[in-house]
């Protein structure tokens, strides 16, 4: 079975919220990437394009 790393998607249209958020993941000890999107329409092709990507179907 082939793990893929976890990549954290951040939607949040405030940049403030966004920051703070990042520095408590961080102290929080997540090593993962996290990608920040301010659209939730963005953020929601984001996901759909990793999926097919990786060959997997769309989550509803």
């Amino acid at each position: 079975m082939r793990v893929l790393p976890l990549v954290v998607l951040l939607v949040d249209d405030d940049e403030g919220h966004a920051i703070l958020v990042l520095r408590s993941l961080k102290r929080a000890g997540v090593v993962n990437d996290v990608v920040h999107e301010e659209s939730a329409v963005f953020g929601s092709r984001q996901i759909d394009a990793r999926h097919r990507r990786h060959g997997k179907k769309r989550i509803q």
